[in-house]
């Protein structure tokens, strides 16, 4: 059995890369645009779904459904990927 005994660097939380600010910036403003338009865009096709009467069929329903599905996306999880960004730069600031 070939056991080795190599040791992490002194510091731990030295990062393997450390991208620029304001690439981490620019990110974080796409992520949030992107998290906007997701909620805004799908809000007005559940809106329309709802309002109009014409509208109202099964696969509508199953487009709302989606729709519904897309926004927790853009309101849960994007929003956690710009507070990693976020934390990133309170660390290098």
């Amino acid at each position: 059995m070939n056991l080795s005994n190599e040791t992490w660097p002194e510091d731990e939380e030295e990062a393997l890369y450390d991208p620029p600010l304001s690439l981490v910036v620019f990110l974080s403003l796409c992520y949030g645009s992107i998290s906007i338009a997701a909620v805004v865009g799908n809000g007005l096709v559940i809106w329309v779904i709802i309002t109009s009467r014409r509208m109202r069929n099964v696969t509508n329903y199953y487009i709302a459904n989606l729709a519904l599905a897309d926004i927790v996306i853009g309101l849960f999880a994007i929003p956690f990927e710009v507070s990693e960004f976020s934390i990133y730069i309170s660390h290098i600031l």
